[in-house]
């Protein structure tokens, strides 16, 4: 398990910060559609001290003279294509078994077991958990799993086993300790998000990953689902301009079901945060990697309900462009329900559901299906990059990014003041 690292003492009832906190190429058009998963959302008030940039769609003298309006990006944004032309070095041909070790064997685990198991020349062949009930329901899945072998200890199977790859989904907090083993391990690892609860140990799965040249993705499975990537390509284009506003909420009913139910997620040893490190964290990944922007300073408000947990979370971000951003977290609703809107200088995009609702003028467009593009996940994402044939769509630089968003709102609301995250 993850060490301390410290909390943060806040007003009576405001949150606690987690015990530890703890390349894509090519050009394409966005109209083609790009590749696809599911929650996260907020409602924040905007909290802003006086600006040392402007807004990036603050038009100057200058240009209203030239008759411009907001002035349009050139090219493509860096680092924002989704094409998935050019994988990275090949570890295993498609005809070589890929074997892969479980650490974690609850739901969410046999979910990507399932996925594994329905890819072509993989096999898993070896489990770890510590929970029985667990281990007897992985047994059942599949016929393939009834005599898997099964360790008790994660640290016993990276040993024992014949493994060229890990996928872990366990307790947040654990995931560190557990990815730097595996990479010590000389394995490939897919863990759960989030990666880490610490921005501290997110760098430091960041450089033990660049060292060890081994494959690292994180399930943000987002980063493989269709609407999202065509939001993400059409503003990587450039023809839109810049996205200067984003707004974005989640409902959940999250509070009846963890902290009623006392799951490990509502403790704070076992899941490093509430409602904003479990559904809300693919809220904050999506958000930053869709827009590439790069937050500069946060405002938050949460609360936990007397739960350990971070339950609500009101965050305002400013963005080094001068893009701002509300998040809106709900974790104590009777539904779930999410909406993210990205405003750009020359289009409005809408993420509802499977759907994208686009404005590029009064008239909304709604653009779904295969005009959106291609859709998968995060499993299979993964064994296509071991194979050389695309690369991981959410990397460890990603959860880097999520980290430290989430280290910071997590500061703000215990200290009532903003932040600016760490570098």
């Amino acid at each position: 398990m993850c060490t301390e690292t410290g909390r943060f003492s806040g007003n009576e009832h405001t949150s606690r910060r987690p015990a530890r906190m703890p390349a894509l190429g090519g050009a394409r058009d966005p109209r083609a559609g790009p590749p696809p998963m599911s929650q996260p959302g907020f409602f924040a008030t905007v909290f802003r001290r006086s600006r040392d940039t402007a807004g990036p769609c603050r038009i100057g003298a200058q240009d209203r003279q030239q008759g411009g309006g907001p002035r349009r990006r050139e090219g493509r944004r860096a680092g924002l294509t989704t094409d998935l032309s050019e994988g990275g070095e090949a570890m295993f041909s498609p005809r070589q078994t890929i074997r892969v070790g479980m650490i974690g064997c609850g739901g969410n685990a046999r979910g990507h077991m399932r996925r594994l198991l329905g890819i072509d020349n993989v096999e898993i062949v070896a489990v770890s958990d510590v929970a029985e009930a667990a281990v007897q329901a992985t047994r059942e899945l599949d016929p393939r799993l009834e005599d898997v072998p099964v360790f008790s200890d994660y640290a016993r199977m990276l040993r024992e086993a014949e493994l060229d790859a890990v996928e872990i989904s366990t307790p947040h907090t654990l995931h560190f300790e557990q990815i730097m083993a595996a990479l010590d391990a000389g394995l490939n690892v897919l863990c759960e998000k989030p990666m880490v609860c610490a921005i501290a140990d997110a760098k430091s799965v960041a450089a033990r990953a660049e060292q060890s040249g081994l494959v690292v993705g994180v399930s943000y499975q987002r980063h493989t689902q269709a609407p999202y990537r065509y939001c993400r390509e059409v503003i990587a284009s450039g023809d839109v301009g810049e996205c200067y506003f984003v707004t974005c909420w989640q409902s959940q009913n999250w509070y009846r079901r963890q902290v009623g139910g006392s799951t490990w997620r509502s403790k704070q040893e076992w899941s490093g945060g509430g409602q904003l490190n479990d559904s809300g964290s693919h809220l904050v990944d999506i958000v930053l990697w869709m827009t590439g922007l790069r937050p500069r300073e946060v405002f938050a408000y949460q609360e936990n309900l007397e739960a350990e947990v971070d339950i609500l979370s009101a965050i305002s971000v400013e963005f080094d462009s001068g893009a701002l951003c509300n998040f809106s977290v709900v974790g104590h609703a009777v539904n779930f329900h999410e909406e993210i809107t990205l405003f750009c200088d020359e289009c409005t995009l809408g993420i509802r559901g499977p759907e994208v609702w686009r404005w590029n003028d009064e008239t909304k467009q709604v653009i779904s299906g295969e005009e959106l593009g291609r859709s998968w996940d995060p499993d299979t994402n993964f064994i296509a990059a071991l194979r050389g044939q695309e690369p991981v769509q959410a990397t460890v630089a990603d959860a880097v990014q999520v980290a430290r968003l989430s280290e910071a709102v997590w500061e703000s609301a215990a200290t009532g003041q903003p932040v600016r995250p760490a570098d």
